[in-house]
Protein backbone atom coordinates (compact mmCIF):
# COMPACT_ATOMS: atom_id res chain seq x y z
CA UNK A 1 0.00 0.00 0.00
CA UNK A 2 2.40 2.50 0.70
CA UNK A 3 4.38 2.02 -2.61
CA UNK A 4 1.03 2.16 -4.50
CA UNK A 5 0.57 5.42 -2.68
CA UNK A 6 4.33 6.35 -3.28
CA UNK A 7 3.96 5.96 -6.97
CA UNK A 8 0.62 7.85 -7.12
CA UNK A 9 2.12 10.85 -5.20
CA UNK A 10 5.30 10.34 -7.99
CA UNK A 11 3.25 10.51 -11.08
CA UNK A 12 1.23 13.27 -9.94
CA UNK A 13 4.20 15.60 -9.64
CA UNK A 14 5.33 14.27 -13.25
CA UNK A 15 2.11 15.66 -14.49
CA UNK A 16 2.16 18.96 -12.70
CA UNK A 17 5.70 19.03 -14.24
CA UNK A 18 4.88 18.11 -17.45
CA UNK A 19 1.52 20.86 -17.51
CA UNK A 20 3.84 23.28 -16.31
CA UNK A 21 6.41 22.80 -18.64
CA UNK A 22 3.93 22.45 -21.75
CA UNK A 23 2.15 25.71 -20.51
CA UNK A 24 5.51 27.89 -20.28
CA UNK A 25 6.47 26.47 -23.82
CA UNK A 26 2.93 27.40 -25.09
CA UNK A 27 3.56 30.77 -23.73
CA UNK A 28 6.62 31.15 -25.28
CA UNK A 29 5.87 30.31 -28.86
CA UNK A 30 2.51 32.42 -28.92
CA UNK A 31 1.84 35.85 -30.14
CA UNK A 32 1.06 37.92 -27.56
CA UNK A 33 -1.97 39.98 -27.45
CA UNK A 34 -2.87 43.22 -24.78
CA UNK A 35 -6.66 41.94 -24.76
CA UNK A 36 -9.12 38.96 -26.27
CA UNK A 37 -9.65 39.13 -30.20
CA UNK A 38 -12.98 39.56 -29.42
CA UNK A 39 -12.20 42.57 -27.29
CA UNK A 40 -10.45 43.87 -30.11
CA UNK A 41 -13.32 43.29 -32.68
CA UNK A 42 -15.62 44.79 -30.19
CA UNK A 43 -13.77 48.09 -30.71
CA UNK A 44 -13.57 47.43 -34.64
CA UNK A 45 -17.29 47.81 -34.11
CA UNK A 46 -17.49 50.64 -31.70
CA UNK A 47 -15.20 52.54 -34.16
CA UNK A 48 -17.41 52.21 -37.34
CA UNK A 49 -16.68 48.94 -39.15
CA UNK A 50 -19.43 45.89 -40.09
CA UNK A 51 -19.32 42.81 -38.27
CA UNK A 52 -17.99 41.22 -41.52
CA UNK A 53 -14.91 43.82 -41.81
CA UNK A 54 -14.08 43.50 -38.34
CA UNK A 55 -14.37 39.83 -38.13
CA UNK A 56 -12.26 39.71 -41.16
CA UNK A 57 -9.65 42.53 -39.58
CA UNK A 58 -8.73 40.21 -37.01
CA UNK A 59 -8.25 37.09 -38.76
CA UNK A 60 -5.59 39.41 -40.82
CA UNK A 61 -3.97 40.50 -37.68
CA UNK A 62 -4.09 36.58 -35.94
CA UNK A 63 -2.11 35.77 -39.39
CA UNK A 64 0.31 38.48 -39.24
CA UNK A 65 0.87 38.05 -34.95
CA UNK A 66 2.24 34.27 -35.85
CA UNK A 67 3.90 35.73 -38.61
CA UNK A 68 5.42 38.59 -36.71
CA UNK A 69 4.85 38.07 -33.12
CA UNK A 70 4.62 40.95 -31.63
CA UNK A 71 1.84 42.70 -28.82
CA UNK A 72 -1.95 43.45 -30.29
CA UNK A 73 -2.53 47.13 -29.02
CA UNK A 74 -5.53 47.70 -31.24
CA UNK A 75 -8.14 46.34 -33.45
CA UNK A 76 -5.29 47.15 -36.63
CA UNK A 77 -1.80 47.83 -34.97
CA UNK A 78 0.38 45.21 -33.79
CA UNK A 79 3.54 46.34 -31.91
CA UNK A 80 6.60 44.99 -33.18
CA UNK A 81 9.02 45.97 -30.77
CA UNK A 82 12.09 48.72 -31.06
CA UNK A 83 9.77 51.41 -31.74
CA UNK A 84 8.16 49.57 -34.67
CA UNK A 85 3.91 49.07 -35.24
CA UNK A 86 2.92 47.17 -38.29
CA UNK A 87 -0.90 49.04 -38.97
CA UNK A 88 -3.06 47.23 -41.08
CA UNK A 89 -5.86 47.46 -43.58
CA UNK A 90 -9.40 46.34 -43.46
CA UNK A 91 -9.38 43.81 -46.47
CA UNK A 92 -10.16 45.31 -49.27
CA UNK A 93 -9.20 48.79 -48.48
CA UNK A 94 -5.98 50.62 -49.55
CA UNK A 95 -5.10 51.73 -46.48
CA UNK A 96 -4.55 51.45 -42.73
CA UNK A 97 -7.58 53.35 -40.65
CA UNK A 98 -7.62 55.51 -38.18
CA UNK A 99 -9.88 54.07 -35.87
CA UNK A 100 -11.56 56.33 -33.55
CA UNK A 101 -11.22 55.66 -30.40
CA UNK A 102 -8.33 53.18 -30.61
CA UNK A 103 -4.70 53.28 -29.85
CA UNK A 104 -4.53 53.59 -33.80
CA UNK A 105 -6.16 57.67 -33.56
CA UNK A 106 -2.61 58.47 -32.14
CA UNK A 107 -0.21 59.97 -34.55
CA UNK A 108 0.63 57.13 -37.15
CA UNK A 109 4.09 57.47 -39.11
CA UNK A 110 3.14 56.00 -42.10
CA UNK A 111 0.52 57.41 -44.35
CA UNK A 112 -0.97 57.39 -48.19
CA UNK A 113 1.82 60.01 -48.91
CA UNK A 114 4.78 58.02 -47.01
CA UNK A 115 6.24 58.18 -44.32
CA UNK A 116 6.93 60.79 -41.22
CA UNK A 117 10.22 62.75 -40.56
CA UNK A 118 12.42 60.52 -38.88
CA UNK A 119 11.14 57.13 -40.43
CA UNK A 120 11.52 54.17 -42.79
CA UNK A 121 8.18 52.75 -43.68
CA UNK A 122 7.54 49.60 -45.86
CA UNK A 123 4.24 49.27 -47.34
CA UNK A 124 2.81 45.96 -48.31
CA UNK A 125 0.95 47.58 -51.38
CA UNK A 126 2.92 49.73 -54.33
CA UNK A 127 2.50 53.69 -54.20
CA UNK A 128 2.63 53.73 -50.31
CA UNK A 129 -0.68 51.61 -50.40
CA UNK A 130 -1.67 48.46 -47.99
CA UNK A 131 -0.49 46.87 -44.76
CA UNK A 132 2.76 49.55 -43.09
CA UNK A 133 5.36 48.86 -41.25
CA UNK A 134 6.98 52.15 -39.60
CA UNK A 135 11.21 51.69 -37.89
CA UNK A 136 12.70 53.98 -36.55
CA UNK A 137 15.62 52.93 -34.48
CA UNK A 138 18.76 52.42 -35.90
CA UNK A 139 20.98 48.87 -36.53
CA UNK A 140 17.77 47.14 -35.62
CA UNK A 141 17.05 44.24 -37.90
CA UNK A 142 13.46 44.49 -39.13
CA UNK A 143 11.59 41.82 -40.12
CA UNK A 144 9.99 41.62 -43.70
CA UNK A 145 6.42 39.44 -43.54
CA UNK A 146 5.57 40.53 -47.28
CA UNK A 147 6.33 37.98 -50.39
CA UNK A 148 4.25 40.64 -52.79
CA UNK A 149 5.47 44.00 -54.50
CA UNK A 150 5.41 46.83 -52.61
CA UNK A 151 6.96 49.84 -51.71
CA UNK A 152 8.76 52.20 -49.44
CA UNK A 153 9.91 56.09 -48.27
CA UNK A 154 13.07 56.31 -46.51
CA UNK A 155 12.61 59.82 -44.41
CA UNK A 156 15.06 59.07 -41.83
CA UNK A 157 16.86 62.11 -40.64
CA UNK A 158 20.54 62.46 -41.61
CA UNK A 159 20.59 61.41 -45.05
CA UNK A 160 20.59 57.93 -43.51
CA UNK A 161 20.37 54.64 -45.98
CA UNK A 162 18.18 51.75 -45.20
CA UNK A 163 19.35 48.06 -46.42
CA UNK A 164 17.14 45.52 -47.70
CA UNK A 165 18.63 42.16 -46.05
CA UNK A 166 18.63 38.22 -46.89
CA UNK A 167 20.89 37.11 -44.16
CA UNK A 168 23.82 38.55 -44.31
CA UNK A 169 23.43 39.11 -48.08
CA UNK A 170 22.86 43.17 -48.78
CA UNK A 171 19.74 42.76 -51.71
CA UNK A 172 19.57 46.33 -52.34
CA UNK A 173 20.13 49.83 -50.61
CA UNK A 174 18.42 52.38 -50.68
CA UNK A 175 19.33 56.33 -51.44
CA UNK A 176 19.99 58.62 -48.70
CA UNK A 177 16.95 60.08 -47.46
CA UNK A 178 14.69 61.10 -48.40
CA UNK A 179 14.54 58.60 -51.35
CA UNK A 180 11.27 56.62 -52.21
CA UNK A 181 10.46 53.08 -53.88
CA UNK A 182 6.78 52.80 -55.14
CA UNK A 183 7.39 49.58 -56.77
CA UNK A 184 9.65 47.31 -54.64
CA UNK A 185 9.98 43.16 -54.46
CA UNK A 186 9.95 42.02 -51.06
CA UNK A 187 10.11 38.23 -51.80
CA UNK A 188 13.85 37.93 -51.25
CA UNK A 189 14.27 40.30 -48.35
CA UNK A 190 14.18 38.90 -44.76
CA UNK A 191 14.28 41.89 -42.80
CA UNK A 192 15.43 45.78 -43.14
CA UNK A 193 18.33 47.61 -41.40
CA UNK A 194 18.17 51.35 -41.10
CA UNK A 195 20.39 53.60 -40.94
Amino acid sequence: MRRHNRDHTNIKRSLAALTGAVTMLLALGAPQVSAAPQGFTAQARAAGLTSAEATALQAKVDRYLTKTGGTQISPNTIDLGNESTLRVTVPGEKHPRNLPGTRTASNPHCHSYGASSGYFCAYSGTNFTGDAIDMHTCSVHYGMPWSSTGSWDNHQRHARIARAMSGNTVIWTTDPARSKGYTEYWRPVDFIKLC
